[in-house]
């Protein structure tokens, strides 16, 4: 790594910089990141919404308010002026997340024996 040493200016060049902060172990994990979120999103979630969850279930708390902020019950075509909350959507990731956590706590109480 080159540090540009002068008396007035301790700073490090460009690709010095970029060499020490972004490494292979960074790169990795960023694509290892995307082919646990394909994974998730082609197969594990829609494998949960054929069986388990489906998502029609949790859509029954959808609530969609025009411009205006009153609530309809029929969506129009024209989504700029549609405010739609989803607290059914959050239920089902909460209840995939919950599921995740306690998976990984018995891999880790399995893996400590």
């Amino acid at each position: 790594m080159y540090i540009h040493n002068s008396p007035k200016n301790n700073t490090l060049t460009f690709s010095a910089f970029i060499l020490s902060y972004i490494s292979l172990s960074v790169v990795a994990g960023l694509f290892t990141y995307r082919l646990v979120n394909s994974l998730l999103d082609h197969i594990i979630l829609p494998l949960l919404d054929i069986s388990v969850l489906p998502e029609k279930k949790f859509n029954k708390f959808t609530k969609v308010y025009n411009y205006k902020k009153k609530e309809i019950k029929k969506p129009i075509k024209n989504k700029d002026y549609m405010y739609v909350i989803r607290p059914g959507i959050f239920f089902k990731d909460l209840i995939i997340w919950c599921f995740i956590m306690i998976s990984l706590y018995l891999i880790y109480r399995i893996s400590k024996k």
